[in-house]
C-alpha cells in the first residue's frame, strides 16, 4: 500500500459513493464487522447457493456476467482460484474481454456490467497474468464514455447510474493493481455524477 500526496479523481469517486453509503446505513448494521459470526454465517449460506446452482454456459438475463459474478464471488470469499466456478469465471471473464472489440453499439445489451466485472475478476485473480485483458478492458471503457462523461447502454445518449457504478469499481481495482487510469476519463465521470444528481440528494436510473 502506498500513500499519495494528491487523492487521484478515481480515488475520490469510489471514497465519495463510500462516505454516501456510510451516511445511508443504519448505525446497527455499524456493529457487525465482516468477521462477525452472524455475518460469516450469512456468507456461508450464500456460498453453498452460489456453489449448488453450477452449471455449464451463460445462464439467465446476464449471460456471461452471472458466471463471472458467481466466481469472483466465491474468490473473494474464499481466495481459491483453483475452485472449478472460479476457474471456469476465469475463462469466460478473458473471453469476454478479448471479443469487447465487437461490441460498439448493443441497444440493452448488459454487456458493460458484464465487462466491468470482468476486469474486476481478472485483476482479483491474477493481475500480471492478465495484464493485457486489463489493458483491453481500460480501452474499451474509455471508447465507450458517453460525450459527458457517464456510462450505459450502447446505443444510447444517456448515461446510466447504475453502470456507472459498475465501470468506476472495475477501474479502481484496475488502479490498485497498478494500471494507469487516465484522470480525465475519471474526472468527466465526476462531472457528470454532480450535474445529474437530484435536489433530493439521490440519483436517478437515466440521466
Amino acid at each position: 500500500m502506498h500513500f499519495r500526496k494528491s487523492i487521484h479523481p478515481l480515488t475520490q469517486c469510489v471514497l465519495l459513493a463510500f462516505v454516501l453509503g456510510a451516511i445511508a446505513r443504519p448505525a446497527q448494521a455499524q456493529s457487525y464487522s465482516p468477521e462477525h459470526p452472524k455475518v460469516q454465517a450469512m456468507v456461508d449460506r450464500g456460498l453453498q447457493f452460489l456453489v449448488g446452482t453450477d452449471r455449464e454456459g451463460p445462464r439467465g438475463e446476464y449471460g456471461s456476467g452471472e458466471t463471472i459474478l458467481v466466481g469472483y464471488t466465491i474468490l473473494k470469499a474464499t481466495g481459491d482460484v483453483d475452485h472449478p466456478q472460479v476457474k471456469a469465471a476465469i475463462d469466460e471473464a478473458a473471453r469476454l474481454i478479448n471479443g469487447l472489440s465487437s461490441m460498439r453499439n448493443s441497444g440493452e445489451s448488459k454487456i458493460v456490467y458484464e465487462a466491468s466485472i470482468a476486469a474486476v475478476l481478472l485483476a482479483t485473480a491474477d493481475p500480471g497474468k492478465y495484464q493485457s485483458h486489463l489493458q483491453i478492458a481500460l480501452g474499451w471503457f474509455e471508447s465507450i464514455q458517453k460525450n459527458h462523461g457517464g456510462f450505459g447502454y450502447l446505443g444510447r445518449p444517456t448515461g446510466d447510474t447504475s453502470q456507472v457504478q459498475y465501470v468506476m469499481l472495475a477501474l479502481w481495482t484496475m488502479e490498485e493493481v497498478g494500471l494507469d487510469i487516465p484522470a480525465p476519463m475519471v474526472e468527466s465521470t465526476i462531472r457528470y455524477l454532480k450535474a445529474t444528481l437530484d435536489p433530493s440528494g439521490g440519483w436517478g436510473y437515466q440521466g
